[in-house]
């Protein structure tokens, strides 16, 4: 079984899925998405030692490439997703399209490292993401909410993140209209990169906190 069937298997169910530290090689865009049931799921590591990686010459074709997606469809009422203690490597060095990053502009730009996102009649009451490190992303590291402008995702918590080197364009962090409230603190970004590190919204109920 991969990882993204254990996820899938975990998603349909509810509960935690812990993940002792190795790394995990996976990739939603060539293997689809990850889609939630109506239980609370937690996917939890031990921290950096925890990698989920984006596979090597990964990304399909077009814009829409994201390396783990976490989708909520029409009917499905979601109560809580929970990301703790991970580290996330979106492995853009390993990429053959982006090494002339000249030619890249916005090919890519949702490629995202982590993606997670409710479909029109969908609903995640609550998404926290806690404790995680990411790296080397494609595109935006982690990308909440793209719902078709309907707001999907009650509440979101973004907490004790770091974000490594960006060596292309996008943002650490977008939350997008689909959520209601959303709460960032204690974010930490390296600028020795060749892009800089930015949160992004498109919501009015921000709470930052650090």
């Amino acid at each position: 079984m991969s990882i993204l069937d254990t996820f899938r298997a975990a998603a349909a169910a509810g509960g935690t899925v812990r993940l002792p530290a190795g790394t995990y090689e996976l990739n939603s865009a060539v293997d689809g998405p990850v889609l939630l049931g109506g239980e609370a799921l937690t996917i939890e590591g031990m921290g950096p030692q925890t990698i989920l990686k984006r596979t090597a010459n990964g990304l399909a074709a077009g814009r829409w490439s994201s390396q783990l997606t976490f989708e909520a469809q029409a009917g499905v009422d979601c109560p809580q997703l929970t990301f703790r203690n991970l580290s996330f490597d979106g492995n853009a060095r390993a990429q053959p399209q982006l090494i002339d990053r000249s030619a890249v502009t916005y090919q890519y730009e949702q490629s995202a490292t982590l993606r997670i996102q409710t479909r029109p009649g969908a609903k995640i009451r609550e998404v926290t993401v806690s404790d995680c490190t990411f790296l080397d992303p494609v595109a935006d590291d982690l990308l909440i909410g793209p719902s078709n402008g309907q707001r999907g995702i009650e509440e979101v918590l973004a907490e004790n993140l770091r974000f490594g080197p960006r060596q292309h364009l996008r943002s650490s962090i977008i939350a997008g209209s689909a959520c209601g409230e959303i709460t960032i603190r204690n974010i930490q970004g390296d600028d020795t990169g060749a892009k800089s590190s930015r949160i992004e919204t498109e919501l009015s109920n921000l709470n930052p906190e650090g």
